[in-house]
Formats: C-alpha cells, structure tokens, sequence
C-alpha cells in the first residue's frame, strides 16, 4: 500500500508540476523531460534492492508518467486544427 501511495503522490504533483513546466518550456521540451524521467525511473526499478529503494523508482515512475498528458495535450492544441484535436488526442490516449 505504502509503495502505490508514493507512485500515486507522485502522479498527482506531477500533474501540477508538468503542467506549468509545459507551459513555461513548451510541449517538445516538456515531453522529452517527462520521458527522460520515466525511462531513468522504468530502469531504477531493475536496480532496486528493497522496499525503499522500488518505492523510490516507483516515485519517480509517477512524476515521469504524470508529465504524458499535460505534454501531449499541449502538443495536440498547438499542432492540429481544431477540428483535428479530438483525434489526434484519442491516438496518444
């Protein structure tokens, strides 16, 4: 239980944290972050030895995750036409 509530925290502040990162550097830049930290975290959880240690990459798993969706929808608004958008999103989604 300990171990989902740190991935879950996580995903919640990184919704909040993503979004205004995407904002203030871009989609592009803001996706690549975000898949930067998933990756790195994906990987730290084959280098975990205990409790805390998978806890830690599952955190991490959450901030890297949450950044998916403020990324993508950013990217969808700037880069499609409107009538487009609902598409493009269903795709990434």
């Amino acid at each position: 239980a300990n171990i989902i509530f740190c991935f879950q925290l996580a995903y919640a502040i990184g919704y909040v944290g993503f979004g205004r990162i995407v904002d203030l550097i871009g989609a592009r830049v803001g996706y690549a972050v975000a898949i930067v930290i998933w990756t790195g975290s994906h990987m730290a959880h084959g280098l975990a030895s205990g409790i805390t240690s998978f806890a830690l990459a599952r955190f991490g798993l959450g901030i890297g995750e949450a950044g998916n969706f403020p990324a993508g929808i950013k990217a969808v608004t700037e880069w499609f036409p409107q009538r487009e958008r609902a598409y493009a999103i269903g795709l990434f989604n």
